[in-house]
């Protein structure tokens, strides 16, 4: 409205000399109106979100990524959100701001779905949905931008739920990708958890703990996991006890461990230990098994020889941790 550099126009101004500009919209006769056509393509025009069930369409290729929708909520508290179907799917969360990005979601790793493969029989696959816990704040809006992956036309299904106050779930303690120290050239995992030693003879239980939270660590035996994504560690320890020694997925530097790891698993298979016993939800651990200083060292020589990288903390992404979302999380 400011601008007067570059005019080409000397005749009389006015104060609405802007809108020859612009264009706008107005319909005739008795047919249904059009809906807003930049719905879901700007920030303004974001198509609201309600708990339950919502239909997302992704009708083209968009830069920035992804179409954009509005949630806001009534009542404070964690949401789950989550995709559902066979579509890859991605969504970003962005603040009231319109431009402050609070979290990228993607497929999610250690959860398998039913499929088939080429000749017809069942497989196991991964979940290419996304699923994510985030604490709203009521009467705010949030914006869900959302597409697929490398931008495919779809149309899919969103479900919004409301979990409690406060909600606890097992985290991924890290998930990668590699990245590189530029001085050094050494690759690490920038999303990795702080841990610590709980050690017995300082009074602790002897367990591996998260940082922030104090959350016991624990090895997920039974899903895939951003180390192995294509097998558990029990699948493999199966599989290798059928070849050679040095064969073996954990034959490391001369020494067979392959029958550690699987006494491991058998063991986590028997655990019948509940996390959050009595609060708004619980969390069973069967086949999930605390990480002490035996299966510390054992992860740390198999994830740091030379055969699978020898990155630092890369046994974290075996393992997951008790995040807890809300008031007091």
């Amino acid at each position: 409205q400011n601008v007067e550099v570059g005019r080409i126009w000397n005749g009389e101004k006015h104060a609405n000399e802007w809108l020859e500009l612009c264009v706008y919209y107005q319909h005739y006769g008795q047919t249904p109106e059009m809906a807003d056509p930049t719905e879901t393509i700007s920030f303004h025009a974001a198509k609201p979100l309600q708990v339950g069930s919502n239909t997302i369409n992704i009708p083209f290729a968009i830069n920035p990524r992804g179409f954009k929708y509005s949630f806001t909520p009534t009542q404070s508290g964690v949401y789950s959100v989550y995709s559902i179907g066979t579509t890859d799917t991605v969504c970003f969360l962005i603040d009231e701001d319109q431009k402050t990005l609070l979290g990228t979601y993607d497929e999610q790793i250690g959860v398998l779905v039913d499929s088939t493969d080429a000749n017809g029989k069942p497989v196991k696959v991964a979940d290419t949905n996304f699923s994510f816990y985030y604490y709203f704040e009521a009467d705010k809006t949030y914006y869900l931008l959302m597409t697929t992956y490398l931008d495919m036309v779809a149309t899919y299904e969103v479900k919004i739920d409301f979990k409690g106050v406060t909600f606890s779930h097992l985290a991924n303690a890290a998930t990668g990708p590699y990245s590189a120290n530029l001085t050094t050239f050494e690759l690490y995992i920038p999303d990795a958890i702080d841990y610590y030693y709980s050690d017995p003879a300082q009074g602790g239980d002897g367990y591996y703990h998260e940082k922030e939270s104090g959350s016991i660590i624990y090895l997920d035996c039974t899903r895939v996991t951003a180390f192995f994504p294509h097998n558990s560690l029990k699948d493999i320890c199966e599989k290798a006890l059928d070849y050679q020694e040095k064969d073996r997925a954990f034959y490391i530097n001369g020494v067979d461990y392959t029958e550690d790891m699987y006494n491991i698993c058998a063991d986590a298979e028997l655990n019948d230990d509940v996390l959050n016993v009595g609060c708004a939800n619980e969390i069973t651990l069967k086949n999930f098994i605390a990480v002490d200083q035996n299966i510390f060292n054992l992860l740390n020589v198999i994830t740091k020889s030379e055969k699978y990288g020898g990155i630092q903390d890369s046994w974290l992404m075996l393992c997951y941790y008790e995040k807890s979302i809300g008031l007091n999380g």
